[in-house]
């Protein structure tokens, strides 16, 4: 992972490059960007728990199984519980 942005604007690009400027509060943008990182290991989630979460749980459950062959299942079971 690395930091780049790419624009396309109409005009030329006229803010910061540092994203921490962009933040409405920088220093504290700094801080809680900076820290280590919340991990969720998806292969130990249980797809029961998974399911009792709102949009996370979805995401979460379609990103577990995503290599997945039969993805017209995987998709109505997660269509169901989310409904």
């Amino acid at each position: 992972m690395f930091p780049h942005v790419i624009y396309n604007g109409q005009s030329n690009y006229s803010y910061s490059t540092d994203i921490f400027e962009l933040f409405y509060d920088p220093e504290k943008a700094r801080k809680v960007f900076l820290q280590p990182f919340g991990l969720t290991v998806l292969k130990d989630s249980k797809d029961d728990q998974l399911k009792k979460e709102s949009l996370i749980g979805m995401v979460e459950l379609l990103l577990k199984h995503a290599s997945t062959r039969d993805m017209f299942s995987l998709i109505n079971e997660v269509l169901y519980h989310f409904h």
